[in-house]
């Protein structure tokens, strides 16, 4: 290992889904970062020290949209050593709350969050999505068959 390495952070990401008039819908909030164009992504962020990473998934989806979930499993991890950041993505179902912009407590004098909505993967097709390749997998219908890793004690 290098001297220079230092352990990823953590995330916990939420790919939140329900059933729309349209079909399938995924929740996602867009991020405006002053010098960079917006884009839209998962709800989530940071595992705080002493609380698992499925806790953190479902404070984050609170904090970022106001709605409470149901964890259903781990669809999906993304390493990305050049951002220090290993993000894992848990299939969500909204339980309860009400959907609001919320705000991304690890940067209070910095707002990032600038909308939170549901979207048909039809919205979907073209826009600034990220990640990427798990968007391909909702839009090709791999999210539809797929069996989430459950969640052990």
């Amino acid at each position: 290992m290098s001297a220079g390495r230092r352990h990823p952070l953590l995330r916990a990401r939420l790919v939140l889904v329900r059933q729309g008039l349209g079909g399938t819908e995924v929740l996602l909030v867009r991020h405006s970062h002053r010098g960079r164009s917006p884009f839209w992504c998962f709800p989530g962020g940071g595992v705080e020290s002493g609380e698992t990473c499925a806790e953190a998934a479902s404070r984050e989806a609170l904090e970022e949209t106001g709605l409470t979930v149901v964890l259903d499993g781990v669809v999906g991890v993304q390493d990305r050593p050049e951002a220090g950041t290993l993000d894992v993505f848990f299939l969500a179902r909204p339980a309860g709350g009400e959907l609001r912009l919320g705000m991304d407590p690890e940067r209070p004098h910095s707002p990032v969050l600038s909308d939170v909505r549901w979207h048909t993967p039809a919205e979907l097709r073209g826009a600034d999505v990220r990640p990427a390749s798990l968007i391909a997998a909702l839009l090709d219908g791999r999210l539809d068959t797929c069996r989430p890793l459950p969640l052990l004690d």
